[in-house]
């Protein structure tokens, strides 16, 4: 972890209650907190780079930038 690190990956899926699914090209799987979906205005498919943060054991999008 670094949070000067941007990771490659694309908006596999969104949610009907807004939530967001990020997949890097390493295989990382999180969350994208509906916030977030809304103010970049992700949609399926969308090639972005996130910085994350860990917390506890679930790994936290704190920044987004689309590709």
């Amino acid at each position: 972890y670094n949070s000067n690190v941007w990771i490659l990956g694309t908006v596999e899926r969104i949610a009907e209650n807004g939530w967001g699914t990020f997949k890097s090209e390493l295989g990382l799987i999180t969350s994208i907190i509906p916030k977030m979906v809304e103010k970049h205005r992700l949609q399926e498919g969308d090639k972005i780079s996130v910085v994350t943060k860990p917390s506890g054991e679930k790994t936290h999008i704190i920044e987004i930038k689309k590709n």
